[in-house]
Order: structure tokens, then C-alpha cells, then sequence
């Protein structure tokens, strides 16, 4: 048989492939509470991220009117299987509970510092459902940010600096218990709970405060962060202010003094109270015997 010869090969249209792909569903998978899986009342919104200021996604429940913040892992080669098929897409969803006040401090903040504004006239043209949620939040709840201006039926509202951080520095608090009661350690070397370690207590808490107020300012516009961080007093070198506390006092009495060393001490001289060893006579002969001789070691020298 010759070598040129050549088989026969069925021809394959080149967008044949991708009309079967475009074909089948595009899946992504959310990991939510069974309640919501099962009612099927969630809807997934894009939203403006009140603290990167950025499109971000949320899921919304109709029925208990919660909000859902989606986190997305999105690591490479990652497949699903689903029942007897293969999901292409490896991303994987998880939604945590989001606090809508958040969007509206972040509104009130950019539109109502200066003035008050009712709540229906705040709107954000790159997504439409911001008034929407705006106007679904409590009175009592806004008033924990802002100060009412006009008629209550007016809904206008202006923001209130002092009120904001109150309210927020309420909220680290309330991390820093949950972090607690969960037993989840925060510090830079964070370690097993089992281990104790030889810091204070209050290094502890430090450690607390910075790591909820970060989580916290995370979710606020970075001006109002810094003010946050500055009402705490969290201190931005916190790994410096630890080792000064972990040195002792200056005016301890135990031994952390440097030793002065007088000039004419010699460091290779005996301790005191120590007497030197006297040569014996047989010692004195050898070494005059032995003077102006060499070291055997010398005549393998080049």
C-alpha cells in the first residue's frame, strides 16, 4: 500500500461545534437556604457595591425580604457533576446575609451630606432597582443615620456624620462578639485556640477591633472608613505598638541592664577569685628548651 495514500475524512463545518454548545443550558451554581431553593421566590439584581462603589450582584427574597450578598469562587479546571451530566461552568456562588441599610447609608452619604432629599428622588440610572430598596426600608432604620427634615409623609432625609459612626462602631461591636462566641482567632499569627498564648488580653482585643473594623469599613465608602477607623482609635501600626508593650519597663530591677566594661579588663583573663596556675620548673625547661624552634606544621607550609 502506498504511503501517499490518504483515508477519507468526513468534513466538519466549522460553526457546528459551537451551535451544538450554544444549545445546551448555562448553569451556575448557588449555594442559599433550603427555604429559598424550595420557594423559588429569589431574585439575583446587579447593585451598586457600597463600599467599592462598583457592580456587584445580590440575591433578593420576596417573600422574607432579605438581602443576599454573592460571593463567587472562581478557580481554574473546576467542573460540576449534576445528576448524570457534566456543568462546564466550575464557579461556585455563596450568598451571605447583607444589611440593605448599607445601601443607603452609601446614597445618603454621596447624595444627602449637604442637604436632605426624600427618599423616592435618590436614583442611580445604571440600576434602577436602588430606589426600590431605598423605599422599602423602615423610618426608624434611617433615622439611625440621618435626621428627618420636613413632613414625615415627605420621606426626606439628611445624612448625619455623628449618627453614622455610632451606628457602625455598634456593629464592630457586635462582630467582634460573634467572632468571639465562634472562636475564630484573628491575629496575624493566628493559631490553634488550644494554644495560650503570652500576650495580654488586651492585645487580643486590639487584634478584634482592627479585624471587625476592617470587615466593617469594607462595606463603606473609603472616606467614611478612615473616619470610622480614626473614631475606634485603631491604630494603623498595631505589630509596633506590640512589641513595645512585650518589653519590660525601663525601671525593672531584675538583670536587663548592659554591663559596662572597664578599659583595662581583659575578656580572655580569668573570673575572679580564680588563681592562675604557676609553671613548675620542668614546664620552665621545656620552654627554653623549645624556644626559636619551629612547628612541625610550618614545613608543609608553601
Amino acid at each position: 500500500m502506498s504511503e501517499k495514500q490518504t483515508r477519507s475524512k468526513t468534513k466538519i463545518e466549522p460553526d457546528a461545534e459551537k451551535k451544538v454548545l450554544s444549545t445546551l443550558p448555562k448553569r451556575h451554581i448557588f449555594f442559599i437556604e433550603g427555604k429559598h431553593a424550595e420557594s423559588g421566590d429569589i431574585q439575583i439584581e446587579k447593585m451598586r457595591h457600597p463600599g467599592t462603589g462598583e457592580s456587584s450582584f445580590f440575591v433578593f427574597s420576596k417573600s422574607t425580604n432579605k438581602v443576599y450578598e454573592v460571593h463567587q469562587f472562581n478557580e481554574p479546571h473546576r467542573s460540576w457533576f449534576i445528576d448524570e451530566t457534566v456543568c462546564s461552568n466550575g464557579k461556585c456562588n455563596l450568598l451571605t446575609p447583607f444589611d440593605p441599610m448599607l445601601f443607603a447609608l452609601f446614597y445618603l452619604y454621596k447624595n444627602c451630606s449637604d442637604k436632605a432629599m426624600p427618599l423616592n428622588q435618590i436614583r442611580d440610572d445604571d440600576f434602577p432597582k436602588t430606589t426600590e430598596i431605598l423605599e422599602k426600608l423602615a423610618d426608624d432604620m434611617i433615622l439611625k443615620i440621618s435626621d428627618r427634615k420636613g413632613p414625615e409623609d415627605l420621606r426626606a432625609f439628611k445624612f448625619n456624620k455623628d449618627k453614622t459612626l455610632a451606628w457602625l462602631a455598634l456593629k464592630t461591636e457586635l462582630l467582634i462578639k460573634t467572632l468571639k462566641n465562634e472562636s475564630i482567632q484573628v491575629s496575624e499569627n493566628a493559631i490553634s485556640a488550644n494554644y495560650i498564648k503570652e500576650e495580654k488580653d488586651e492585645h487580643f482585643e486590639e487584634d478584634y477591633l482592627r479585624f471587625a473594623s476592617g470587615i466593617v469599613g469594607s462595606y463603606i465608602p473609603e472616606q467614611l472608613k478612615n473616619e470610622l477607623l480614626e473614631y475606634l482609635n485603631v491604630t494603623e501600626t498595631v505589630t509596633s505598638s506590640k512589641r513595645k508593650s512585650l518589653q519590660p519597663p525601663k525601671d525593672a530591677t531584675h538583670t536587663n541592664k548592659k554591663v559596662k566594661v572597664e578599659a583595662d579588663t581583659s575578656i580572655i583573663s580569668p573570673p575572679p577569685g580564680v588563681k592562675e596556675k604557676k609553671e613548675t620548673a620542668k614546664e620552665k625547661a621545656m620552654k627554653k628548651a623549645a624556644a626559636g624552634t619551629k612547628s612541625i606544621a610550618s614545613f608543609f607550609k608553601k
